[in-house]
């Protein structure tokens, strides 16, 4: 499986970002690893990584200029495994 955790929201310069952490558990050795930002309607709005990872902690900046406030889903697909949450976005 994985863990994924999301660091505090911080604004600097206009700009508000987000540190999300996530670790791929063994069972990923080496895997194709996508993690998506999609609007309340579906729709992909920011893709923070699609590329092979060994297992191990990363961590990735959600730059979320552009978007406005509201309701976002996250989906975490590691090899065969998927996990979407809401995140939500206050400005």
């Amino acid at each position: 499986m994985y863990n994924h955790k999301n660091i505090a929201m911080r604004t600097l310069a206009g700009i508000i970002f987000d540190l999300i952490r996530f670790s791929l558990d063994f069972h990923f050795r080496f895997s194709e690893i996508k993690f998506v930002i999609y609007d309340i309607l579906g729709r992909q709005v920011k893709t923070l990584v699609n590329e092979y990872k060994q297992a191990g902690t990363y961590q990735v900046n959600f730059n979320a200029e552009g978007l406005s406030s509201g309701i976002y889903f996250y989906k975490m697909t590691a090899g065969d495994f998927s996990e979407t949450k809401k995140l939500v976005l206050v400005k």
